[in-house]
């Protein structure tokens, strides 16, 4: 499924008032010699692979996709065992489906289950599934207990996140104590203003806590509409205020694009065109903050559309720019991966690949 192209004047990009990677990132330093060089785009690149492991959770049930669910679990289960897809399904995490519909996935999944129960190890891999939990909260995490007791044997299927939204902050306490172990759950909420947003994070942070499981923050990124995207300073003080209580968090919708510009909102022909936040800004600007950057270096990183500049070794991604100095070991970067920024929901897998095959990162 592509999208149309969008007018990429200077009034159309998120990062126009921003400073580019050719300023910030001017001088780029890495350790070994220029043998090792022609391996920095390749895909092998442990740094590489640390930063794009496990990052995108399939979400081609919702919009813009919004496909049946025949064709998304189809399209997963291809991204899982297709050739084609042999070089880049290391990137895929978890299938989302609402818990409302776990029965129609289970119905079209399991002919792909049966398929490859034979096959090898890798044609038999557990497919792990995220489930929207709605308001009537009881009854769904019911049919995801039942879900999981039911294939918990078959090497099939098992449902190792849920995510809701909140009402208020006083919901997360509620909710945290409903969470089956050792299932993680990923908390949404819809303001992310100065006055609110710590408000709701400090309940997460707490009803985890509290309650001794994995409970994490979740954060809407875009929509079908431009004033679905929240603005990058919005994005940002989400992003540090989690760094600051140490809660990790994903992100979802709006981030098809590694960076960030002006792009097609739907799949229509004649789709109106937002500026949206790029996935590779926002997942390196958490990695900065995660290990100490301010929130001037993160904003910086996280506005960037010239990648021209910036490198990754199998060291780890390192550059300077002068008064700017970022250095992140490949060993950083598996940490904030595992620990902090956790993963970005899309309704397609395809995109996000294309622009790192693009830009070279894929090999």
């Amino acid at each position: 499924m592509a999208r149309g192209k969008c007018s990429t004047g200077n009034a159309n990009n998120v990062a126009d008032f921003a400073p580019s990677f050719s300023t910030i990132f001017s001088r780029i330093f890495f350790s070994g010699t220029l043998g090792g060089i022609k391996n920095i785009f390749m895909s092998s690149t442990a740094s590489a692979r640390a930063l794009f492991s496990s990052l995108i959770d399939y979400a081609g049930l919702f919009p813009p996709a919004g496909l049946g669910m025949a064709p998304a679990v189809g399209n997963y289960a291809r991204y899982l065992r297709s050739d084609a897809y042999r070089d880049v399904r290391w990137m895929l995490a978890r299938f989302i489906v609402p818990a409302a519909r776990l029965a129609e996935f289970e119905a079209a999944a399991t002919p792909f289950w049966t398929e490859h129960s034979g096959g090898d190890d890798e044609n038999r891999r557990e497919w792990r599934v995220s489930a929207l939990v709605g308001e009537n909260i009881e009854a769904d995490i019911a049919a995801i207990r039942a879900f999981n007791t039911a294939h918990a044997d078959a090497n099939r299927a098992q449902i190792d996140a849920i995510e809701c939204k909140l009402n208020t902050p006083e919901d997360a306490h509620r909710i945290a104590r409903l969470i089956p172990s050792p299932i993680t759950a990923y908390l949404e909420f819809s303001d992310l203003s100065a006055g609110v947003c710590p408000q709701f994070l400090d309940a997460i942070t707490k009803a985890g806590a509290n309650s001794g499981g994995s409970i994490r923050a979740k954060i809407r990124t875009g929509g079908v509409k431009a004033q679905m995207i929240p603005a990058a300073d919005d994005v940002l003080r989400f992003i540090a205020a989690c760094a600051e209580r140490k809660l990790a968090f994903k992100a979802t919708a709006g981030l098809h694009h590694a960076v960030p510009g002006s792009y097609p909102l739907t799949y229509e022909p004649d789709a109106a065109c937002g500026n949206m936040h790029g996935f590779l800004g926002l997942f390196l600007a958490a990695g900065a903050l995660w290990n100490g950057a301010d929130l001037a270096q993160a904003k910086a990183i996280f506005h960037n559309r010239d990648t021209t500049s910036l490198l990754f070794t199998h060291a780890g991604i390192t550059w300077d720019g002068g008064s700017l100095a970022v250095n992140l070991t490949t060993d950083q970067i598996a940490d904030f991966r595992q620990n902090f920024a956790i993963a970005f929901g899309s309704c397609s897998f395809d995109e996000p690949v294309a622009d790192l095959r693009g830009l070279g990162w894929l090999g």
